[in-house]
């Protein structure tokens, strides 16, 4: 699953914004919509541990959520989403 898939998902569980979430990890709406529209997938290993701890239901399932988010980043960085630019 692409991490744009990923975060989508997570974030109507969580029934959060885009906003709300780029607020929480101290970045950029710009860099949120990038990240759902797989331009690029987070970077910064704070960022990563802070989505999956956002996303955490408990403590305990953290570790869960964590593979789960850096599977899913790395499934994207190897299968690229394809664009048609004209």
């Amino acid at each position: 699953m692409h991490f744009s898939q990923w975060l989508r998902k997570r974030i109507c569980e969580a029934n959060t914004t885009q906003a709300e979430l780029a607020e929480h990890l101290q970045r950029s709406p710009a860099t949120i919509c990038n990240w759902l529209k797989d331009r690029h997938t987070p970077e910064d290993p704070e960022d990563i541990v802070n989505i999956a701890v956002l996303f955490s239901p408990d403590i305990e399932k953290i570790g869960n959520v964590l593979l789960s988010l850096m599977l899913s980043i790395q499934y994207t960085k190897q299968h690229p989403v394809k664009t048609d630019k004209v």
